[in-house]
């Protein structure tokens, strides 16, 4: 069972990733974040290297999932902080021309044939909430963070999960809406939350038994 975990900057992503992790007895798998050396500048001039910033993160996840398929394949359960169709959500926000353009045909040919999710759980929270866990995790290159461009971000997301067969395939979706959620501090959220992605685990599994 391959599960990722989707949604924009801020929403608890990491947060989910290691509770199901510890749920289900899986393992996890994280992407890179602070370790891209373009994403200080990025976030400082996004026009100047969203491509340099977008390419780093591709190739890392392509060496992340192509590892992930092994794990897989020896029987593991893996939970993931992202999904790999998260880099073209991003790219279509921050490339235009032809950046965008040669962004998305590499994307097309590293992507083709890594493993694909069972699960997609996609979380969602009002601006305001997402705003304010940004805020507290306080990540140095985010303090700056521009709330217009993740008022955007969501927006992308939504259009892109308005369509889950054309983006995510076969796998199963799960919206989960987390503003009134407390999946850090209330045992009741919590187990609330783990019976509801069990239930669509369940989904998954009668679909393809």
């Amino acid at each position: 069972m391959f599960i990722t975990i989707e949604g924009v900057i801020g929403v608890g992503k990491t947060t989910v990733t290691r509770l199901l992790t510890e749920a289900l007895q899986g393992e996890t798998l994280f992407e890179i974040v602070e370790e891209n050396p373009f994403l200080k500048d990025f976030y400082a001039d996004r026009d100047a290297w969203a491509l340099q910033t977008e390419t780093f993160f591709l190739l890392n996840r392509v060496k992340q999932l192509e590892d992930t398929a092994k794990r897989l394949k020896a029987g593991a359960a893996v939970v993931s902080d992202y999904n790999v169709v998260k880099n073209r959500i991003f790219a279509g926000l921050t490339l235009t021309g032809t950046k965008r353009e040669k962004y998305m045909a590499l994307f097309g040919i590293l992507t083709g044939d890594l493993v694909k999710a069972d699960l997609v759980i996609y979380l969602k929270a009002d601006h305001s909430t997402v705003m304010e866990r940004i805020r507290r995790r306080d990540r140095s290159f985010e303090r700056n963070m521009d709330p217009e461009y993740i008022r955007r971000l969501a927006e992308e997301y939504d259009q892109y999960f308005a369509d889950p067969d054309q983006h995510f395939g076969s796998a199963q979706v799960l919206l989960v809406d987390t503003t009134d959620l407390d999946l850090v501090g209330s045992p009741t959220d919590k187990q609330a939350f783990i019976e509801m992605v069990r239930q669509a685990i369940d989904r998954v599994r009668a679909r393809t038994a």
